[in-house]
């Protein structure tokens, strides 16, 4: 069996010491990295619908509640007319 080292191959007692960086780039790359990048501006693009959607629901909220305290304010006008005509009554 010939020398390992005389090929460019370390010996097989160093081979699982030896950190070795692959520079290739495959296929299976190309496609893992567009995976992540579509998948970052779909949930980028989902993240911006969804807060849009929330925003709409607090200010129809904010104008609800303004509504609600103009009515409770009408309300309690009401109510001090009624007992004001109430208590003119003998």
């Amino acid at each position: 069996m010939a020398d390992q080292t005389d090929r460019g191959m370390p010996p097989l007692h160093d081979r699982g010491r030896r950190v070795s960086f692959d520079p290739t780039i495959n296929l299976g790359h190309l496609l893992t990295m567009g995976a992540l990048v579509g998948t970052v501006i779909m949930g980028w693009a989902q993240l911006s619908t969804r807060l849009e959607y929330v925003e709409r629901q607090v200010a129809t909220m904010a104008t609800l509640m303004e509504k609600a305290i103009i009515a409770d304010a009408k309300l309690g006008e009401l109510e001090r007319r009624i007992q004001r005509v109430e208590g003119d009554r003998p």
